[in-house]
């Protein structure tokens, strides 16, 4: 997943300065305690001038650098101030410290590139780099060369792995190959540097592959035109290939290797992802592009000379521990073709060092003032529901906030950004959500929140790969990424935000409300806020209207959809059945049925049967372009869906029926339980009865508490499960659907006709022909 530059996502999101309200005035330092946030994105030094801190709104007459003071993590990170002796921060000192860019697992990387520094000024002064005396003696030779390792890798297509064998969290690759019948040989060259390889030995090469089909492959792998690997492997699965460069192949500079997938005997297509190649070789003291780190091999002391400088001002540290460096000085210089430097160390085996010319110092990708946060740890009054969103959907934030007061909860509106600066050390992950909510539980006066609205789109091109196949779309709640679906692979678990014990047993009610701008939030919104919680007293409040599709060897979806109805549904509200194959012959004739059973006014849809993000029935039937074409405006019902990625919130570009449906204005839904994964029909029918026993039987109206116990329930019968995981609601979890329609105390008597005919309504439009479906799903819909 490692890509050496910047992409156009994380440019935006620095340059909009990470969403942190900067401050017009200059502040001043007079007695009180400033927080400067710090971003970095890749290893080096880094160095932070007074125009730094005036761009972050600080006066730097008024602060004294003595009291500055620098965390990462949790953990102190020594610096270098310049100038500080004489109290002040003049233009021309500066802060100096070793940086680093995010370094976590696959999966955690996998959301940011920037690490956050903390600086602290005005409180107690943090630890300094210390100077150590690195003169040679020119009594000791120096070594010639060192251990080196070049990954080249980048991130342009998007896959989760299916099949994990052997296991990877992988789902960026470089590129992919795809032979066919008429094609039946494909390559593609990558190409990285190498920097100062040595002549006489030989190098390893690794190259990792990624099978999306389960047949059997064949791969071919060159390193500069001299052939490696020409090797046959099988199944849906990750290979990983090693080969021997031999001496003399590697040159200093760009090399490339070419890899080949050709289609075997009997095969008639393949397709198969590159994910990077690495090569572990030896490589000469030279700096590259004004910078070399290496390791020492053995314990020391050593003398190490490095040629290769553009001049002689080299920034030399010793990072074996990062927080804490030692800058090496006095090293001796010698001029040339280009600078050589020469410097001594009593060292020890594995331990670093770092070089860098001053010239190839950067600034901080970015840098805020920082407003304290206490009212997020100790406020003065609890919350029953948290929204986290962003600050450019906090009016319409604000207005949900009022509709859950207008009913009798406490609500607060927190901004994710914040959450993540607060609670997670500024490095952005979901967990930040977590970590604030698990807070709350002990830390926060009553009440303790029970609902959590997630208020805000997301998607999972975090960092802006491939733009023309995945659009930049904004980001306001990240999706919480997890391993958790056994086909899919990867998928968005919101459930995760609201486990706050990580044992796959939800404790808190949660929503996700998938807007990306005000006139979407507004139009969520004002759909809630007309939404009658009271009693089903109009006659389109008693239809439920249930669709299934009709794939016998996969499921029985209209039986599933009978034995709810004949199970659970209360006695006031009427069945309407849209069943593929048994009361409408055609697809065309389903798709209107459903457009007039909505569109005239329904309390209630299930569908039960394939889907993918952006269609039902395999792709023929039910899809978000239908959705566009709704208007039940003031007659907005629940959906819940019982198949595979209807709420597939996540695919940039590729919105999902359950968000399409929510965000429609005047029409479309109030809420919907669908799935952000695949499932089996023997695993959710289980889940179906258990919400609908929870709804119905139980009276659980409120939709938050009605997924969390259904969750809880299915927890205790099956222990942690995919289900559980990717089951979302889409809407508020505080929304309440009406009770039962009494008369005179009892039921209003309604025949209920096994298979009714269509419902008097106006007569309605004709659908318009749509697109084609996608022929490249996920994955095979279920």
């Amino acid at each position: 997943m490692k890509k050496p530059t910047l992409s156009l996502i994380t440019l935006l999101i620095l340059a909009a300065g990470l969403f942190l309200p900067l401050h017009r005035e200059p502040v001043h330092a007079d007695g009180g305690v400033l927080r400067v946030r710090i971003g970095v994105v890749q290893d080096g030094v880094v160095r932070i001038t007074p125009d730094d801190l005036r761009n972050a709104g600080i006066d730097p007459k008024t602060i004294d650098p003595r009291t500055f003071a620098m965390s990462s993590q949790g953990q102190p990170v020594a610096i270098r101030v310049a100038g500080e002796g004489d109290g002040r921060f003049d233009d021309g000192d500066f802060i100096e410290f070793f940086g680093q860019k995010f370094h976590g697992s696959l999966q955690d990387e996998k959301y940011t590139d920037e690490n956050v520094y903390w600086l602290t000024i005005g409180d107690a002064p943090g630890p300094r780099i210390p100077d150590v005396n690195a003169t040679p003696s020119f009594d000791l030779t120096p070594p010639a060369d060192f251990a080196a390792v070049v990954h080249a890798e980048e991130n342009n297509y998007w896959y989760t792995q299916h099949r994990k064998d052997p296991p990877t969290k992988e789902s960026w690759y470089w590129d992919q190959l795809r032979p066919y019948a008429s094609q039946p040989g494909v390559t593609h060259t990558f190409a990285a540097a190498v920097p100062y390889p040595i002549t006489d030995q030989s190098f390893a090469l690794t190259v990792e592959e990624n099978a999306r089909m389960n047949v059997s492959h064949r791969t071919t792998i060159a390193f500069n035109d001299a052939l490696l690997v020409d090797a046959t492997w099988s199944a849906k699965r990750r290979a990983v290939f090693t080969a021997t460069v031999p001496a003399g192949v590697a040159v200093s500079g760009i090399n490339t290797v070419t890899i080949g997938a050709l289609l075997q005997p009997g095969v008639t297509s393949d397709w198969v992802y590159v994910n990077y190649w690495e090569l572990a070789y030896r490589r000469e003291f030279s700096a590259w592009q004004g910078r070399i780190d290496f390791r020492a091999e053995e314990a020391g002391p050593h003398e190490y000379a490095i040629d290769g400088w553009a001049a002689p001002q080299v920034v030399i540290l010793d990072i074996s521990d990062p927080f804490a460096p030692r800058r090496l000085i006095e090293p001796a210089t010698m001029a040339g073709d280009t600078w050589t430097l020469r410097f001594r160390v009593d060292d020890a085996a594995g331990d670093h060092f770092w070089l860098q010319e001053e010239s190839a110092i950067a600034g901080p990708a970015s840098i805020a003032l920082r407003p304290p946060l206490d009212q997020l740890r100790q406020p003065d009054t609890g919350a029953d529901v948290i929204i986290v969103t962003g600050q450019d959907l906090f009016p319409a934030a604000e207005r949900l906030a009022d509709w859950h007061r207008s009913r009798g909860y406490s609500s607060r509106v927190v901004f994710f950004q914040d959450l993540v600066d607060e609670f997670n050390d500024g490095i952005y992950h979901p967990r930040a959500v977590t970590n604030f909510l698990t807070w709350t539980q002990t830390q926060w006066p009553d009440p303790k929140p029970r609902y959590v609205v997630l208020f805000g789109d997301g998607n999972w091109n975090f960092k802006g790969y491939n733009p023309a196949k995945y659009p930049i779309e904004p980001i306001i709640v990240p999706p919480y990424l997890a391993w958790e679906d056994p086909w899919q692979g990867e998928v968005p678990d919101d459930n995760r935000y609201a486990d706050l014990d990580d044992d796959g047993n939800p404790e808190l009610a949660l929503g996700r409300i998938p807007v990306n701008n005000m006139e979407e939030a507004n139009a969520v919104v004002d759909k809630l806020t007309a939404y009658d919680e009271n009693e089903r007293s109009q006659f389109w409040q008693r239809i439920a209207v249930f669709i299934a599709d009709d794939d016998p060897p996969v499921g029985d979806f209209a039986g599933d959809s009978d034995l709810i109805i004949n199970n659970y549904l209360p006695p006031d509200v009427i069945p309407q059945r849209i069943y593929r194959n048994i009361t409408h012959s055609d697809i065309a004739s389903v798709r209107q049925a459903i457009a007039d059973a909505i569109n005239s006014g329904t309390f209630m849809v299930q569908y039960a049967g394939h889907g993918s993000p952006d269609t039902w029935m395999k792709g023929v039937g039910w899809s978000v372009q239908d959705v566009e074409n709704l208007s039940n405006a003031g007659m907005y019902p629940l959906f819940s869906t019982f198949n595979c990625l209807d709420g597939y919130f996540a695919y940039p570009g590729r919105p999902s029926i359950a968000e399409t449906t929510l965000r429609k204005a005047d029409a479309g839904s109030i809420a919907a339980f669908s799935p952000t994964g695949l499932g089996a029909t023997s695993e959710q029918t289980p889940f179906r009865e258990t919400l609908m026993e929870v709804i119905f039987q139980d009276d659980v109206r409120t939709l938050g508490d009605a997924l969390l116990l259904t969750k809880q329930r299915y927890f205790q019968h099956r222990g942690r499960h995919y289900l559980i995981e990717t089951m979302t609601l889409f809407g508020d979890p505080t929304l309440t659907l009406p009770s039962g329609f009494y008369l005179n105390n009892a039921y209003t008597p309604l025949q209920l006709n096994p298979n009714p005919a269509p419902l008097n309504a106006p007569a309605l439009p004709k659908l318009p022909e749509r697109n084609p479906p996608r022929q490249e799903p996920l994955t095979p819909p279920l």
